[in-house]
This record gives structure tokens, C-alpha cells and sequence, in this order.
């Protein structure tokens, strides 16, 4: 939970954060990231709006 929290408030500091910056940051592995934002989004959690390159990151909770 507390890994799920710590993305949402990066999401919340910067929305156009790529997933490998997050990664960088959360000193996390680039597949353990991309594993819980795909949880977050099926959950309904963190949605992407736009492309993946200009694209942004929206907390829905």
C-alpha cells in the first residue's frame, strides 16, 4: 500500500512523469513499477490521458 501511495503522490507532484523517471525516483525496477501502475489503472485508481510521449497522469481517488 504504501508503494501505491508513494506513486500517486509523484502522479500528484508531476504528472508527466514517464514510468522510467518514476522508477528512478522510487529507487523501484522499471517492471515492478509498470506492474503496479497496471493494478492502479485496472483498478481505477490512475488513469493516462493523451500519448504516451505527451501524455499526463491523472489521480482519480
Amino acid at each position: 500500500m504504501i508503494l501505491k501511495k508513494n506513486i500517486m503522490e509523484l502522479i500528484e507532484q508531476n504528472p508527466f512523469l514517464s514510468q522510467k523517471q518514476m522508477a528512478e525516483k522510487l529507487n523501484l525496477n522499471k517492471n515492478t513499477l509498470k506492474y503496479y501502475i497496471k493494478k492502479m489503472k485496472e483498478k481505477g485508481v490512475i488513469e493516462r490521458v493523451g500519448t504516451n510521449r505527451k501524455g499526463k497522469w491523472i489521480v482519480k481517488s
